[in-house]
């Protein structure tokens, strides 16, 4: 049962660092051309809950890291 445990907590902290690392990448590319971003979005209600969503993503994320090493950990 330990193995089942190990395995459970490798897939979720490399799932918790896909999500987040996706989401850093969500968040930079709206960041880096702000200006146009809610230029062309802002009216939408997808831009202006995308950075939502980013952040979101990146709690979750680093949340499903720390399960998945509490896993690993076996507590």
């Amino acid at each position: 049962m330990p193995d089942s445990n190990r395995r459970r907590g490798e897939l979720l902290r490399a799932a918790g660092l896909v999500i987040t690392a996706v989401s850093l990448l969500l968040l930079a590319t709206i960041f880096v051309d702000w200006a146009e971003w809610t230029k062309d979005v802002k009216a939408t209600v997808f831009g202006n809950t995308l950075p939502v969503f980013a952040v979101v993503g990146i709690v979750a994320g680093l949340f499903l890291v720390l399960v998945g090493q509490n896993a690993i950990d076996g507590e």
